[in-house]
Order: C-alpha cells, then structure tokens, then sequence
C-alpha cells in the first residue's frame, strides 16, 4: 500500500533522511502513513541512536506536512521551487526534521475540526476553491479584506494557497466555515499570529457570503474557535483586530463580548492605497468563563 525508508545514515551527527508515502488514494486520511512514520522513527532513534531525522515533501501536501507535524517533526525552511515535475512545472519544496529530546510546544495550534450545531470548520485545504469561490464570489465580502474579490476559481486557489503558506510556516491556521445542517461552504475564518512563546492567538481573515450573514453563523465560529483556543490549547489571550471604519465588525466584536483595547493609528495601507487606523480587541484567559457563558446565551436565543 505505500513504502517508507531512510537513507544517508551519517554515523557522526547520527542522523538520516527518510521518505514515506501512501500510494492508494482510498487509504488516504486513514493514519496508515503516521503509524509508518512513528514506527519509523522509533526504529531509527531507539535501535539506531538517531539524533536528528529529516525529510522533504512538496507544499500542495498539506495533509501530508499535518501529519508530519503530528508526529514530531518542525518545518525548518521552505525551497521555493526546488522541485520539477515531468511536465516543466515548479513546486515548492518543504525541508521538516525531526530532533530528538527537542520537547514540542505546549501551545501548537494545529488543523482541527471544530464542530457546533450551526456550523462546522473544516481545516481549509486547496480543493475547497471552487465552493469557497461560489460563497465568498460577492463584492461586498471583500470589502475590508486587503485582497481583491476573486473573479474566477483560480483566485480563489491562490488564496487559499498563500493562507496554506502561512500555516506551513506555523504563523496561521486557516478553516473553511460550513453549514452544520447540510454541509454547504458559508466562508472561511482562521487563527492568525500565532504566538507559541506567550500562548497568544488572532482570530481573523473571517468572511461569510450573503447565505451566512445575519445567520449563527459567525457567532458559533467564533465561540467554536474561542473555546478551542482557552480549553484544548491552553491560550491566555485571544485577539481581533478591524478597520475602524469597519462600524459592523466592531458592532459584531462587541456584541459576542470582546474588549477594546486600543485604536492603532496608521495601522496599515489598505488596498485603495488609505492608510487606515484598526479597532483592537481581546479575550483573555480569567474572563473567558464569563465570555462563554454570555456567548452560549446568545447562541440559545438563536
């Protein structure tokens, strides 16, 4: 069903590259390639004293880098283009290694899926962009978002993919925001500015199309990520940020219980070239029993 190997032992820094893979498509997403991996890995450090291990997969493999992640292994670096396929085409390479005794983070965010009873968020991969692209397809979505709106699917896949760069780089974690009811994509939201240090996040990027607005929907993303962040991740601040024109988004901020904190003046250059002041909000650690329950009242009332 696959195959996995190590190769170039170096006996003085006692360390080795290894490759592994799956070839059945219908035995993808089944932990067959971690169970290989680990087992790998236990091999090579308890029987053959490897300090350091390290392997090289393409970018596009998003599910793949999880799941290397998973099992211990960091992303030191990204090549870009490094690698050329049979009909001229370039992808990026990403070099992860595996050290031994190096202890993982406490606070990692990691692709997840956070289920409620409006809304579902899925880790967003590259073959949602033809239903994101007819969710988000609407002018009035992007109105505060430094990108333009998508005019065909291929925007939309190369939005995705630089939101997938990101969290190859363990800076963001992005999520498509699906109706519970019948699975159709309403938007996406994701965790930006991961701090691993200080176990802080930001929830952001978040769109909703015309079939998610004035629905639960965001209510219930944002409780669903908030409570993912504080009670399985161990997060002692979570923020939000927004364009200070943006009166709705700091309304919405508002109702669901965030703190204002400051206004940043001069906060970026947005894309018509104004350069704009942001509202910033904030939940923290000690106040977040009080927030879930006021979040949890107002999704009852819905």
């Amino acid at each position: 069903v696959g195959f996995a190997n190590y190769r170039e032992w170096r006996p003085k820094p006692a360390s080795c590259e290894i490759g592994i893979g799956i070839g059945e498509r219908a035995l993808w997403s089944k932990g067959l390639g971690r169970d290989a991996l680990m087992a790998l890995r236990r091999h090579l450090v308890d029987d053959l004293g490897a300090h350091r291990i390290s392997l090289h997969v393409l970018a596009f493999n998003d599910r793949a880098i999880a799941s290397y992640k998973a099992c211990g292994f960091e992303v030191e670096g990204v090549e870009r283009e490094g690698v050329r396929s049979d009909d001229g085409s370039y992808y990026d390479d990403v070099v992860m290694a595996y050290v031994a005794g190096r202890e993982a983070p406490t606070f990692d965010p990691r692709p997840v899926t956070l289920a409620g009873r409006y809304v579902r968020l899925e880790p967003l991969r590259l073959e949602h962009a033809p239903e994101l692209f007819d969710a988000l397809r609407d002018e009035e979505t992007w109105r505060w978002v430094a990108d333009g709106p998508p005019r065909a699917v291929g925007d939309m896949t190369r939005y995705i993919r630089r939101a997938l760069d990101l969290q190859i780089r363990g800076e963001h974690l992005p999520w498509i925001t699906r109706r519970a009811a019948d699975g159709r994509a309403l938007g996406t939201t994701r965790f930006g500015a991961i701090d691993r240090p200080n176990r802080s996040v930001e929830i952001g990027w978040t769109m909703l199309g015309p079939e998610g607005r004035r629905t639960a929907a965001n209510t219930e993303a944002k409780y669903l990520q908030l409570r993912h962040a504080f009670e399985d991740l161990g997060a002692l601040r979570v923020w939000l940020k927004t364009d200070a024109l943006n009166e709705r988004s700091q309304r919405a901020i508002e109702r669901i219980g965030g703190t204002l904190e400051a206004t940043i003046r001069n906060e970026r250059i947005v894309r018509d070239g104004r350069v704009r002041d942001a509202r910033y909000y904030s939940f923290i650690d000690r106040e977040w029993p009080e927030k879930k329950a006021h979040l949890e009242s107002l999704l009852k009332g819905r």
